[in-house]
């Protein structure tokens, strides 16, 4: 095998080794990073809410900023503003110019709940007409903290998973109650881990992922080697493997740890590797004294 082959053949080795330990690390993350989107979109509606074009009785300044939020994030759809009279003074939907309908929201729900509180109102609905389901984000606008007016967002959701998938590879499924809402590379035979979101204005929404696989226990097969020789210990190994199994399982993942095992991994390959070449060039060099000699 030549030199280069053997840098081509480490090369794979590398990349399948820190592929395959990215994978098992990302896909134990996906709650925390779905999760941590939308968090990062309820932070940046609380910045719009703080702004200076919101608290502007002029409507220009603040349908602009919705025009450039709406350009930069897939996944929102629609912003509106009421006054702090109910009337929908600016609405801006994606793709289209701006309008200001005058419609009242006076009596609705979310607008009272909002107006009463200050405090921000989330909800879900579904489109029929298009068969999306979409979140709507309301947030007190204050002026020295008096309340001047609601500012909404309407979000997207298969937007937002969708664009969540375009930076990842792992497979996942979106579960809305017992129907599936998203799924990226998902096939319903894979063996799956399943946990809740904290997605602002739904209850039931959870996602399905491949769990690492994790090695058994020692001490859960030297128990049960134990049960099958000796009966008399079957009873005290049964007892204490159920006491282990029964603890709940740790959700916290630990990245640290894997990414240390990433190091390890490709360091104990850079070593072989090494050490390998190496030997391949001493013998090289045996070989041609050996050759020169006679």
């Amino acid at each position: 095998m030549s030199c280069y082959n053997v840098r081509f053949f480490i090369r794979n080795v590398f990349i399948c080794i820190i592929t395959c330990s990215i994978a098992a690390f990302s896909a134990g993350l996906v709650q925390q990073e779905l999760d941590g989107y939308f968090a990062g979109i309820d932070t940046a509606l609380s910045t719009l809410q703080r702004s200076q074009a919101l608290r502007s009785i002029e409507r220009r300044p603040a349908e602009n900023l919705f025009i450039r939020e709406l350009k930069r994030n897939q996944s929102y759809y629609a912003f509106w503003r009421a006054n702090s009279k109910g009337k929908i003074v600016s609405e801006v939907i994606r793709g289209k110019n701006p309008t200001r309908p005058g419609t009242s929201v006076e009596n609705e729900n979310w607008f009272k709940s909002v107006k009463r509180n200050n405090e921000d109102f989330y909800t879900v609905f579904k489109d029929e007409e298009r068969g999306r389901y979409y979140l709507i984000w309301s947030k007190p606008v204050l002026k020295k903290d008096k309340f001047v007016g609601v500012v909404c967002l309407k979000i997207d959701l298969w937007d937002s998973f969708y664009d969540y998938s375009n930076g990842v590879y792992f497979p996942f499924s979106i579960k809305l109650g017992k129907k599936t809402l998203f799924s990226h590379k998902w096939n319903d035979k894979m063996t799956y881990r399943e946990e809740n979101l904290a997605v602002p204005g739904i209850k039931s929404i959870s996602v399905r992922y491949i769990p690492e696989k994790k090695e058994e226990p020692l001490d859960t097969i030297a128990n049960a080697q134990n049960s099958a020789t000796d009966t008399a210990l079957s009873k005290s190994d049964s007892v204490r493997t159920a006491n282990v199994s029964s603890k709940p399982e740790k959700k916290n993942k630990y990245p640290f740890g894997v990414i240390l095992l990433i190091f390890a991994l490709v360091a104990t390959s850079g070593v072989i590797a090494y050490l390998f070449i190496s030997k391949m060039r001493k013998d090289a060099i045996l070989k041609k004294i050996d050759q020169d000699d006679f």
